[in-house]
């Protein structure tokens, strides 16, 4: 067998360029308004080995046992705007509502090769060979997205122990249409310390571009006929507080309508809608404050049951964070677990991924309200694991990053 992996090839670089702003446009006792706009830009440069040495000798004209070697360039962007206001009617009652506005928009989406990787795809042989990385195709349509948005939401207090808030989001893309996401959710005061909470929320995610129009790669292919997915949840709340002590238990079911999930043509992945399914589970939660200046938090979620599609998913996983803050300084240690996963051996054979611990910390240090530093350290004591890979065929999943260091300077104004 050929193998495509190659270290001294593959080769990943992303780059964010981001700009917020926020205004406040009115703030008073009963009125508040925000406006916020944001642009990202994405850059994406990868290099990659995508046949071994050997594999298209016979098919290639003039015959060469170079690897194919392939770059990709992707340019994409983002604009965002949304004004969230809040009015407070009474004592009792006050109303969120805003608007938003979005467009994803692909730039460029490029590969270069030094095959012919068209004649490749389609089978044309032979397969002209160039020596060079210089063979152009495009890898996207390069299509753009429009969304806009309104929502609503009443809260009211009905007396001193229950309350009620209602709401809803409509939402409309330029390629999918419409759809309206409901919410409501009843809460009460069992006592001084005890909250009960019924909630109901439904949810929706129109295809990213991503999922829409890939083409001319061995490996992923768009799919234009993708809808929409939604999913319905009904959930059922415990929480509990003390002086220095808080717990929680968090009962829930969800329902997916088309949900999209990674399927594949032969060996070639696409997503795709899935049939609809649904999961439930449990969601422990507690926190402890202790010695004045330290906060332990633990969780712990066991699903009873997941979709079919999610087999990448675990079915128990935990966290653990204990937090240290005096003043300007702030320190913590965050270990997450996740139980057996799977990756894809081939499409339909399934290879289970050993669970796993894995811890970061991070140090901070403000000082003034203008300037903040901070050390990250990812996968702090270096563990070696493996997550489910997106395309069958790696046995063994993909290696997790080591540990990963990072220094932040944080500058508001």
């Amino acid at each position: 067998a050929y193998e495509a992996v190659n270290n001294d090839v593959n080769d990943y670089q992303q780059t964010f360029n981001q700009f917020e702003i926020e205004h406040q446009l009115a703030n008073n006792e009963h009125f508040s308004s925000h406006l916020a706009l944001s642009y990202l830009r994405t850059d994406i440069n990868a290099h990659l080995q995508v046949l071994a040495p050997g594999a298209l000798t016979t098919i290639s004209a003039p015959a060469s046992q170079a690897p194919f070697l392939s770059k990709a360039i992707f340019k994409v962007q983002n604009f965002r705007a949304n004004l969230a206001n809040d009015w407070t009617i009474n004592n009792n009652s006050s109303v969120q509502f805003g608007v938003s506005l979005l467009k994803n928009e692909e730039i460029k989406a490029r590969s270069f090769s030094n095959y012919n990787l068209l004649q490749l795809l389609n089978k044309e042989f032979p397969v002209t060979y160039f020596g060079e990385v210089t063979f152009e195709a495009p890898l996207s349509l390069e299509d753009s997205q429009t969304a806009s948005g309104v929502y609503a939401q009443y809260l009211h207090q009905f007396n001193a122990d229950t309350r009620i808030n209602i709401g809803a989001r409509y939402d409309y893309y330029n390629d999918f249409g419409g759809h309206t996401s409901p919410r409501i959710g009843l809460i009460h005061q069992l006592d001084k310390q005890n909250t009960l909470k019924i909630l109901y929320g439904e949810a929706f995610r129109a295809p990213a571009l991503s999922e829409l129009g890939v083409i001319n790669t061995p490996l992923t292919l768009g799919n234009q006929n993708l809808t929409y997915e939604c999913i319905k949840t009904w959930e059922l709340i415990w929480h509990s507080e003390w002086h220095h002590t808080a717990a929680s238990l968090d009962v829930f079911h969800s329902r997916y309508s088309n949900p999209i999930s990674v399927g594949f043509i032969g060996n070639v992945r696409q997503s795709v809608n899935s049939q609809n399914d649904h999961t439930s589970g449990i969601e422990l939660e507690a926190s402890q404050e202790f010695l004045q200046h330290w906060l332990l938090r633990a969780t712990y979620t066991h699903l009873f049951e997941l979709p079919a599609a999610s087999f990448r998913e675990a079915d128990n996983f935990a966290s653990l964070m204990l937090n240290f803050k005096q003043q300007k300084l702030n320190w913590n240690i965050a270990a997450i677990y996740q139980a057996q996963r799977f990756t894809q051996e081939q499409v339909n054979i399934l290879q289970p991924l050993p669970a796993f611990w894995m811890a970061d910390s991070k140090l901070s240090y403000e000082f003034s309200d203008a300037y903040k530093v901070n050390l990250k350290i990812k996968n702090l004591f270096d563990k070696e694991f493996s997550t489910p890979a997106l395309s069958a065929g790696l046995v063994k999943g993909i290696p997790h990053r080591g540990r990963e260091w990072s220094v932040g300077l944080e500058w508001n104004y």
